[in-house]
């Protein structure tokens, strides 16, 4: 979301030329965003910050119809069957 609403900034920070950052790898990109939030976020405010992103999305909620959907498949993955 922070990327997605925040592009121009990000890419004009690590501006380089000939480089593409949308072609970088996803962890190299994911990194990259990340540390251009830490660089804006006041002292105080990082522990806060890095709490939110441990919250769960509102998908992850473990009684919402995708978690349990998402349990199941998960489950018969690692089970090595198809769910029918």
């Amino acid at each position: 979301m922070i990327a997605a609403e925040r592009w121009g900034e990000i890419s004009a920070a690590y501006y380089h030329p000939g480089h593409n950052l949308l072609r970088e790898k996803p962890y190299l990109l994911l990194s990259l965003v990340y540390t251009w939030c830490l660089e804006r976020i006041a002292p105080d405010k990082i522990e806060e910050w890095l709490e939110d992103l441990r919250e769960l999305l509102p998908w992850q909620d473990s009684s919402s119809a995708a978690a349990e959907a998402l349990e199941s498949e998960s489950f018969f993955a690692m089970q090595g069957t198809a769910q029918k």
